[in-house]
């Protein structure tokens, strides 16, 4: 009997522990944030959208929901493919950053780069990839894919967001299918339930 009360007393203080760490690290970056010299995305940036007071309350929000939903132990009905599931839900999630300016550098160099494609078509892009065509570091698979999306529909940044987003549904997807052949089919959903965390 006192085995047991002592369980549940204590099994809320590991979640517990991960909600005050989940709400202090983004709060000490928020603090600290005049200490990033990063060029490509610095968290001076990120902070400067919106008041601490807001984003304060969203963390918060957040965290106390994923701490009330983790507690309800939810599960799929098995009527509903968790695949699908999983390609929606991060399909969705990024959905919601289209219309959000790029903050990456990296992406105005994608756009150069696959601009050389949708001109003179993919012999010159493969040709001229590192020499005519600066790379820089970048790999050729998002401009190459990038730039046959603008040879086939134009130039429009909705075709690239949703290109975007339908790789990220995809990720999602194969996470799962890898954690389902090497563990089991919880493990392989949880882990493409994680990959939520990025947009």
């Amino acid at each position: 009997m006192r085995i047991q009360h002592r369980y549940e007393r204590h099994r809320y203080v590991i979640p517990g522990m991960i909600c005050l760490i989940g709400i202090a690290i983004p709060l000490a970056q928020y603090y600290f944030r005049g200490f990033d010299d990063n060029t490509f995305t610095s968290w001076r940036l990120i902070f400067s959208a919106t008041s601490p007071l807001n984003y304060f309350f969203v963390l918060l929000g957040g965290v106390l929901s994923a701490f009330i939903l983790s507690r309800m132990h939810l599960s799929l009905p098995l009527t509903f493919p968790r695949v699908l599931f999983l390609f929606l839900a991060c399909f969705i999630a990024t959905a919601f950053f289209w219309s959000t300016p790029e903050v990456n550098v990296s992406a105005s160099r994608y756009v150069t780069q696959a601009k050389n494609l949708e001109l003179y078509g993919i012999p010159y892009f493969l040709k001229e990839w590192g020499h005519g065509i600066q790379a820089w570091m970048d790999e050729p698979a998002i401009p190459f894919f990038d730039g046959v999306i603008f040879r086939i529909f134009g130039e429009s940044r909705i075709y690239i967001q949703l290109f975007t987003s339908l790789l990220f549904g995809m990720t999602s997807v194969v996470t799962y299918l890898l954690g389902k052949t090497l563990w089991d089919e919880d493990t392989g959903f949880y882990a493409g339930i994680l990959l939520l965390g990025i947009p």
